[in-house]
Order: C-alpha cells, then structure tokens, then sequence
C-alpha cells in the first residue's frame, strides 16, 4: 500500500473527531473546499478494496482469463447501490 503524502492525527484536530468517528462506522466524508469537491475521506479498509479491485481489472491477461473461466450466462445485471448499505 502507498504511504500517504500526508497525514492528520484525529487527536491533535478536534474538528477531524467527527470525521475520523464517520469513518469508523464505515461511511466516507467529502471534502469541500472553496466550494469545490476535492477529495474524500474514506475508511481505510474500503480504500484497501478499492485498491485491490484497480490491480486486478489492470490486470488485462487475469481479467481474459477470469472471462474465459467465468462465462456469463443471462443478461448482465447493474447493481447502482454496490457496497453501500440498503434502505
């Protein structure tokens, strides 16, 4: 896993308390700043899966062969709310 360029103890800025507290409870946070999305702050067990799912789909060889080992039977199925939690 990449080090981040830069890192925030919760502890030593209580306005992150809140955030740090979301983040724990598996929600991510987005960053605004001048009125712009900058960044989000996620839990960093979902940045690990994320991560993970990057290197195997630029992974074109593995991807052919996971479709050849896998055929898809059936019409695909979209799934928009992947993840995150149902209502």
């Amino acid at each position: 896993m990449t080090e981040p360029a830069f890192v925030v103890r919760a502890e030593d800025q209580p306005a992150w308390a809140e955030i740090v507290r979301r983040a724990e409870h598996g929600e991510s946070v987005a960053v605004i700043a001048h009125g712009d999305h900058m960044a989000d702050v996620v839990p960093s067990g979902e940045l690990d899966r994320l991560r993970e799912t990057i290197e195997v789909l630029s992974d074109t060889e593995l991807v052919r062969d996971l479709r050849r080992a896998w055929p898809m039977r059936g019409p695909v199925t979209r799934h928009t709310n992947c993840g995150g939690s149902r209502r």
